[in-house]
């Protein structure tokens, strides 16, 4: 199930041309990545520890990018609801 997400999302990344669309596909890629770090780590490692760290800090760096994307998203609407001129 987890290579399916990771190539939907390579796929999205590669074929979009919006920028939300890509940064949702992104999200994608890192979260099927962080499943596999955490679901392997239980089967060939006894200290995870690195990899969980690991996987945490992909989580808040998806989080800092969705914020970035509401962000882009958020001034692109006020940018175009914004009045012109006098």
């Amino acid at each position: 199930f987890l290579v399916y997400l990771f190539l939907i999302g390579i796929y999205g990344l590669i074929t979009s041309r919006n920028t939300v669309k890509t940064l949702i596909c992104l999200e994608l890629i890192l979260n099927s990545n962080n499943e596999n770090l955490i679901t392997f780590s239980d089967l060939f490692d006894s200290c995870q520890l690195r990899r969980d760290i690991f996987a945490n800090f992909v989580i808040a760096l998806a989080a800092a990018e969705a914020a970035i994307g509401i962000g882009w998203i958020g001034k692109s609407l006020l940018i175009k609801t914004k009045p012109t001129g006098c």
